[in-house]
């Protein structure tokens, strides 16, 4: 046997490309391959082949049919059993992707980079003098990451991330996706890019739910009504990672059409200073008693319908709103229908 003929044929389209390697480059290869492979378990010297050849200029993520037959000097022979063999993508692949914290209006994603090409060292000993352009194609570039509202499939917003935006946590790299809407849901997936030929494989999709602005509040209660007052309480809330609750929004509506609303804000006072604040019911104040949070709310006007709103103010902004209804009590107590007036005596 004088040289061998490699030839891989394109499984979509029949298409083939062909080699012919001299017997003894096949062989040196060959050999090259098992010194360097000599401490691997997975290839010993029993499993690496006599001859070897490497083929370029294949396409990436593609499946070929190779078949390869010797040469002489009185001819050829005929070609072996064909094997399917598959080329990897370009970059390299996402894996393991989560979310590693998430805020109001940001999460930070976590991946992994799984390379399966081979190393540097290999590649020069496979392709000589191709290696530069090989390993410069697979140098990466960035990333892709698209966003989803969940539940809708839509990937519609793709952002490019360059390689040197992420950092290195261990062996993981990590990114903050940001400008999110707070208490929304999304499902994410990456792609990696390098500087050959585009994208990898999509990683697989995580889904992502960002906090509150506030945390969101039980419907208030009404604990006591007067002609021109009310107090109201609900359970105090948990309080969000770095959120701590400030105070409260309110927002009084007059009637139940809510035609006219005053809007107030108030801080959030100690339960002495709360109390203390009961004397004068002129404003509106709040206070944490136990595990309760109450509302003082003055100014109201007697026999009259109000539509009140509470929310919870952090520091990244006001929460959902709750309502209630409250009542304000009559100047004075209705007249039974026995206790209409009646003549005793007339003159």
């Amino acid at each position: 046997v004088e040289a061998f003929e490699v030839v891989f044929q394109l499984v979509r389209d029949g298409v083939q490309i062909r080699k012919s390697v001299s017997r003894e480059d096949a062989a040196e290869l060959a050999a090259q391959l098992a010194r360097k492979f000599e401490n691997e378990q997975s290839l010993s010297d029993k499993r690496m082949a006599s001859f070897m050849v490497a083929v370029g200029s294949l396409t990436p993520s593609t499946t070929y049919l190779c078949t390869a037959r010797a040469i002489t000097h009185a001819g050829v022979g005929e070609f072996s059993p064909s094997s399917a063999m598959d080329t990897l993508a370009v970059p390299p692949e996402v894996s393991d992707l989560s979310v590693r914290r998430t805020w109001h209006d940001s999460v930070e994603l976590s991946w992994r980079i799984v390379d399966r090409c081979a190393s540097s060292t290999l590649v020069h000993t496979y392709l000589g003098e191709g290696a530069v352009s090989e390993m410069e194609a697979r140098r990466l570039r960035g990333f892709r990451i698209c966003i989803a509202d969940k539940g809708s499939g839509n990937f519609r917003e793709v952002i490019g991330v360059r390689a040197c935006r992420c950092s290195d946590v261990g062996e993981r790299l990590c990114f903050t996706l940001q400008e999110l809407t707070p208490c929304s849901n999304y499902q994410v997936k990456i792609a990696a890019v390098s500087m050959g030929q585009g994208e990898g494989e999509w990683s697989e999709v995580v889904d992502i739910h960002t906090e509150a602005l506030a945390p969101p509040l039980s419907t208030p209660v009404v604990d006591v009504v007067t002609r021109n007052w009310a107090v109201l309480t609900w359970p105090t809330p948990e309080e969000l990672t770095d959120a701590s609750v400030l105070g409260y929004a309110i927002v009084i509506s007059k009637g139940r059409g809510r035609r006219s609303s005053d809007i107030f804000e108030c801080s959030l006072e100690d339960k002495v200073e709360g109390l203390a604040r009961l004397a004068d019911r002129n404003r509106v104040c709040a206070w944490c008693e136990s595990t309760e949070t109450m509302l003082s709310i003055g100014q109201l006007e007697p026999d009259i319908s109000y539509v009140v709103q509470v929310a919870a103010r952090t520091p990244r902004g006001t929460g959902v709103y709750s309502s209630c209804h409250v009542h304000t009590q009559p100047c004075a107590p209705e007249m039974a229908p026995q206790a209409a007036p009646c003549l005793v005596r007339s003159f």
